[in-house]
């Protein structure tokens, strides 16, 4: 879980270990969860220093691998520093660190999205998603990620936890395995697996770059079109319009398989019920409530409720989602 490192420390560390002066400010990133993210702004340009609380080092490596593989993609991705002895990680108070490049704009919390913007997103994301299942790290390429698809089961162990209407969280699972055995018809592939509403940033309606990769992982391929359609079309209002709009510009730029149409709206059912569980299970490991708790689990439960509110048979024609 993200902390907080005196500006004394790192001052220190970018100093010894990059080289940097004239150092303005430093201040720390509110938006996430498991790492401490810090904007340091010098004379001359600004930095983003990401610290992994928790990551092993090869999930860090793999993260870092996987940046520099798509940066040939049409999404700005952030460049990674080398330290003076040439190494992209570093240790501040015996943890893990990269510098990355601070990319200017602002995530969809900011600012109001307009169905331009809902495009230009449907139209970014297929190209990470055609590139997926090319991408290779040596002995480590099949890493799962315990916010993705395939390990939902995992949460499971966490439902004493939840505080109210435990029962629709709990019938996601039955859900999940509902669709569990079609899951080997759907396409798999390394994907970044966290398109949501902080992490592709935008000026006016342009996409200036896409961020944090710490959850890029081998899934499903559709998981990025499900991600983004519960944690930018349905974290704001207009939701379903702007799912529509989403998913069927996403289509024409990577178009589905049967199976994967058809398992939609389950998986959105399956994600939103882990952005209600994950951070229940956080709150008691940590012994700490941090506002991003609430935001998850409000938006859980909102979708949630939405969906089964409209039931699979409308959610899919609102969507356009056809049996062809």
């Amino acid at each position: 879980m993200r902390q907080k490192y005196p500006s004394k420390k790192i001052l220190q560390h970018l100093n010894q270990k990059y080289g940097i002066k004239n150092i303005l400010k430093i201040s720390r990133f509110e938006s996430g969860i498991e790492n401490s993210n810090y904007l340091v702004k010098t004379k001359n340009q600004n930095y983003a220093l990401k610290i992994f609380e928790e990551t092993p080092s090869k999930s860090i490596k793999l993260e870092l691998s996987y940046m520099e593989y798509c940066k040939n993609s049409s999404f700005p991705i952030q460049k990674i520093y080398k330290s003076k002895n040439g190494s992209q990680i570093t240790h501040i108070l015996e943890k893990p660190s990269v510098l990355l490049e601070y990319i200017h704009g602002k995530g969809l919390r900011h600012i109001k999205v307009t169905p331009n913007i809902i495009r230009n997103i449907a139209r970014r994301i297929p190209e990470f998603d055609t590139k997926s299942s090319s991408f290779f790290y040596p002995n480590y390429s099949k890493r799962l990620h315990y916010w993705g698809i395939l390990q939902f089961n995992i949460n499971r162990k966490f439902l004493s936890l939840i505080k109210k209407d435990r029962k629709t969280v709990a019938q996601c699972f039955a859900d999940f395995e509902s669709i569990k055995p079609l899951f080997k018809k759907c396409r798999k592939g390394f994907i970044h697996n966290d398109f949501n509403i902080e992490n592709i940033l935008f000026k006016k309606e342009k996409i200036t770059g896409v961020i944090d990769f710490g959850d890029s992982a081998n899934t499903l391929i559709i998981n990025d079109l499900v991600v983004a359609l519960a944690q930018i079309c349905f974290a704001k209002p207009n939701s379903m319009r702007n799912a529509g709009i989403l998913y069927r510009k996403y289509i024409k730029n990577y178009p589905l398989l049967k199976t994967e149409k058809n398992i939609i709206y389950e998986l959105l059912k399956i994600r939103f019920a882990t952005c209600i569980l994950r951070p229940n299970y956080m709150e008691k490991k940590y012994s700490r409530f941090s506002p991003a708790f609430n935001y998850y689990i409000n938006l859980g439960y909102r979708g949630l409720t939405l969906l089964n509110k409209l039931g699979k048979k409308e959610f899919n024609k609102s969507l356009g989602i056809t049996n062809d």
